[in-house]
């Protein structure tokens, strides 16, 4: 009988022992995986280059009055759309995108088929993503700005 009351207790006490070691186990949860802050739909609202020659910006309301027309969609599978007049009549062009760190990198496909990849820094700021990319060997210069919209 002595065992029995001495058993009974003991068993208790590694009951909870293992209850208590089981709660603190070392589980690494795993983060979510973030997605980037440029994903989604953009609108231009600024436009400003340098070349060699001149310095000049465009803002909203002077694209507006020009009738541009450049949006971005940037989705979380991987792929790009740009839709733009910026050359003529409206296009959509199809692309892909990755990244790392401050680098954006598109590869657009235009309207003839032929593919081009334009490496951009970038940053988003308070809703607003910001594109900038050299081309010219470097001369020129061209920062775009989004703001983000809906659908």
């Amino acid at each position: 009988m002595k065992n029995v009351k001495f058993f009974k207790p003991a068993l208790s006490g590694v009951i909870i022992v293992l209850l208590l070691l089981s709660a603190c186990s070392k589980d690494n949860p795993v983060e979510p995986k973030k997605e980037p802050d440029f994903i989604g739909n953009w609108d231009i609202y600024s436009v400003s280059w340098t070349t060699p020659a001149e310095t000049g910006t465009y803002n909203k309301s002077q694209l507006d009055s020009l009738g541009l027309v450049w949006k971005l969609k940037l989705k979380t599978d991987g792929a790009a759309e740009q839709i733009t007049n910026i050359d003529g009549p409206l296009l959509t062009l199809p692309g892909t995108w990755t990244s790392s760190g401050n680098k954006l990198y598109i590869a657009w496909t235009g309207p003839t088929g032929g593919k081009a990849t334009i490496n951009y820094d970038f940053s988003v700021v308070n809703n607003i993503l910001s594109l900038s990319w050299t081309y010219a060997g470097g001369a020129n210069k061209t920062t775009a700005e989004y703001v983000r919209i809906e659908g």
